[in-house]
C-alpha cells in the first residue's frame, strides 16, 4: 500500500512533464510558422515596393534608358510573381496596352500597388484614383 501513493505522484509528474513538453513543442511550431509567414510577407513587400519604384521611374520620361527599360520589365515580372490577383490583372492590362502602342500610362497599376502596399504597411489609406499619381521629373 505504501507504493501506491508514490506511483500516483510519479504519474502526476510524468503527465505534467508530457503536457509541458507538448506545450513547448506547440509554441515552438506556431512561432516558426508565424516567423516564416512574417518573412514571406516582408520579402513580398520588398519586391512589390521595388516594382512600384521601377514602374514609377519609367513614367513621364521622353525616352527610357536601357537600365530603365530593364527595371520596368523586371517590375512587371515581379508584380506577376508576387502580386495579388487584382495587381496581376492590372499589370497584364498595362502590358497588353504597351504591346499595342509601345506607350501607355501605368498610373492605374501604380495606384493599385500604392493602395495595397500602404494597407499592408498600416499606413493611412491613399486614393485609388490614377490621376492622383504624380510624376515629378527634373529637366
Amino acid at each position: 500500500m505504501i507504493n501506491m501513493p508514490v506511483n500516483i505522484e510519479l504519474w502526476k509528474l510524468l503527465i505534467s512533464s508530457i503536457i509541458i513538453i507538448g506545450g513547448w513543442k506547440a509554441v515552438d511550431w506556431f512561432s516558426k510558422e508565424r516567423d516564416m509567414k512574417n518573412k514571406q510577407r516582408e520579402v513580398i513587400l520588398l519586391y512589390l515596393i521595388e516594382a512600384y519604384r521601377g514602374i514609377e521611374d519609367a513614367c513621364g520620361r521622353d525616352s527610357l534608358s536601357v537600365d530603365q527599360k530593364t527595371r520596368l520589365e523586371r517590375a512587371i515580372a515581379d508584380v506577376q510573381l508576387f502580386g495579388l490577383t487584382h495587381q496581376i490583372q492590372a499589370a497584364k492590362e498595362f502590358t497588353e496596352r504597351m504591346n499595342k502602342s509601345s506607350n501607355d500610362d501605368p498610373r492605374f497599376l501604380l495606384a493599385v500597388l500604392r493602395y495595397d502596399l500602404r494597407h499592408e504597411l498600416n499606413l493611412p489609406k491613399s486614393s485609388c484614383d490614377p490621376q492622383d499619381i504624380i510624376h515629378w521629373r527634373l529637366k
